[in-house]
């Protein structure tokens, strides 16, 4: 694919959020989100109750919670950690677990006829909310974890004097995807790695407590050096 201009999103400083443990989301003073654009639904499936938010602007079909979660009991938000897909250092390997993934996930829902894939670029592009940190919309959750994880995960990462190199490595593997939100597509960059998009913004409460000078933002990226979470889309029925 053809190299993309790099998209950088700021947020205003018209902004507030409550103070939590948890990631919160912040938009820009003055944002109204369309309430008409996306509708969620819950689907029957072989593994239970499947839900999936639909895109009434682009005709997708989005799976509501990233591979590897499960919906809550109040289907509300998503439970367990999500799955990262990634980097084997090796182009081809790491499409290819992609793509277990993806047949994985259609075995256990026992979708053959409309089948689950990666989102395209473009796809992934649609659903990135620019004046919104998390840069997503309400309708999608996203993977979370405490202030207090985070903070545990980034003196993990850097005990290397303490810690094996996998501890340490997989710890800020970890810290990178759940604070810059990546999300894979399934799409070449121009280095024949995945192309991401980074949903973070960086300036939600949480990840400013990590890097407090930091300027961060919601982008496009040709590769993707730690891997990243992957939503399943489809077009509607």
């Amino acid at each position: 694919m053809k190299k993309a201009a790099l998209l950088m999103f700021g947020l205003s400083s018209g902004w507030t959020a409550q103070a939590s443990d948890n990631l919160q989301r912040v938009c820009t003073q003055g944002y109204e989100e369309d309430q008409e654009r996306f509708e969620t639904q819950i689907l029957p499936t072989a593994s239970g109750d499947l839900k999936v938010i639909n895109d009434r602007q682009t005709g997708l079909q989005w799976q509501f919670c990233p591979v590897g979660q499960a919906l809550s009991a109040d289907q509300q938000s998503c439970t367990g950690d999500a799955t990262i897909v990634r980097d084997s250092g090796s182009p081809t390997g790491t499409m290819a677990s992609q793509a277990i993934l993806i047949g994985q996930e259609n075995e256990r829902l026992g979708e053959r006829q409309h089948a689950w894939r990666a989102p395209d670029i473009n796809e992934l592009m649609s659903i990135m909310n620019p004046d919104c940190s998390p840069a997503l919309y309400t309708a999608f959750v996203y993977p979370k974890k405490t202030l207090t994880e985070l903070k545990h995960l980034k003196t993990l990462s850097e005990d290397w004097q303490n810690q094996p190199d996998d501890v340490t490595s997989q710890a800020k593997e970890t810290l990178v995807n759940y604070t810059s939100l990546y999300f894979v597509s399934d799409s070449w960059g121009d280095d024949e790695q995945y192309a991401v998009i980074s949903f973070s913004n960086y300036n939600f409460n949480l990840v400013n407590e990590l890097y407090p000078n930091h300027n961060g933002h919601a982008n496009y990226q040709n590769h993707n050096i730690w891997g990243g979470f992957l939503r399943l889309v489809r077009s509607q029925p």
